[in-house]
């Protein structure tokens, strides 16, 4: 394990004298020292989320503490690329490798409400076929128009009052329920408060962030297909053996030519194209 931290080979000896057996008796009392703090950050971060989510069942009259929350997110630009987002806290611990990306399939318009629709079935459809383990809570980024939308789809699968519901509201971060157009008292300074807030905010930037790279790739794409002769087959290898524009960018013909169904003459329109634009930029400034 040290070997491996530390990158370098380690050698145990054993103090020889005085001098290096107080030092290893400081190492050892400072190790105790850190250890203890750590050990005192933990419990009191544990401590944190058990009121945590003490809080949120007392607000949302749950039967018990909600040990597994998952939040839904929608990312769009004018409705397009539109995306969605899952993310999960354990006992008030995210759970990145649970995490989950929807591209929409099904709106193509401008309708958060659809979309969430649409990522809640998806959800819950697979999550009863495969025998998954079904949230104690489940939390819409949105108003309650959003939080509708996910009942109805909730009905729509069968979990209609079998999983727990509530959406937060940007304005205000508002919390509200099913059935109950006030908000639910939350304090505002409750570490409730500020677990679903932060559970909402990563939703929000998964979502965000799955749809900038889908931007992103579109808008390579479209560079891309300005070069003649080089259709998505051929773009698709290129990003298989480069993986970014820029290694795309920075490569010479013959390690262009390299690449599955890219000749030498595809390659050396991509390197013209890429070294043509640098130029112009160039010129431009």
């Amino acid at each position: 394990l040290l070997k491996t931290r530390g990158r370098k080979k380690v050698r145990f000896r054993a103090a020889r004298d005085s001098a290096h057996s107080e030092l290893v008796a400081t190492a050892h009392k400072n190790a105790l020292n850190t250890l203890k703090i750590k050990e005192a950050e933990i419990a009191a971060k544990s401590l944190k989320s058990k009121q945590a989510l003490s809080e949120i069942q007392a607000a949302l009259r749950l039967k018990a503490p909600p040990e597994r929350i998952e939040c839904y997110d929608i990312s769009n630009i004018s409705g397009t690329l539109a995306v969605g987002s899952m993310v999960v806290a354990m006992n008030g611990s995210m759970q990145r490798s649970e995490y989950r990306k929807f591209k929409i399939r099904t709106v193509d318009k401008i309708d958060d409400y659809m979309m969430m629709k649409e990522v809640l079935n998806r959800r819950f459809t697979r999550a009863i076929i495969e025998g998954q383990r079904l949230p104690d809570l489940v939390m819409i980024d949105g108003g309650l128009g959003h939080l509708s939308a996910a009942c109805e789809a909730m009905s729509g699968v069968g979990l209609n009052g079998k999983v727990a519901l509530c959406s937060i509201a940007k304005q205000n971060e508002d919390i509200y329920e099913p059935a109950n157009a006030l908000p639910v008292f939350l304090n505002k300074k409750s570490q409730g408060q500020y677990l679903l807030m932060r559970i909402r905010d990563e939703a929000h930037r998964f979502a965000i962030g799955y749809h900038k790279t889908l931007r992103k790739g579109k808008m390579t794409l479209s560079l891309l297909s300005e070069i003649k002769g080089l259709g998505k087959a051929r773009i698709a290898s290129l990003y298989d053996h480069f993986e970014t524009i820029e290694r795309m960018r920075a490569a010479g013909v013959d390690e262009l030519a390299l690449v599955n169904n890219i000749t030498k003459p595809i390659a050396q329109k991509i390197y013209d194209y890429f070294h043509g634009a640098a130029k112009s930029e160039s010129d431009n400034n």
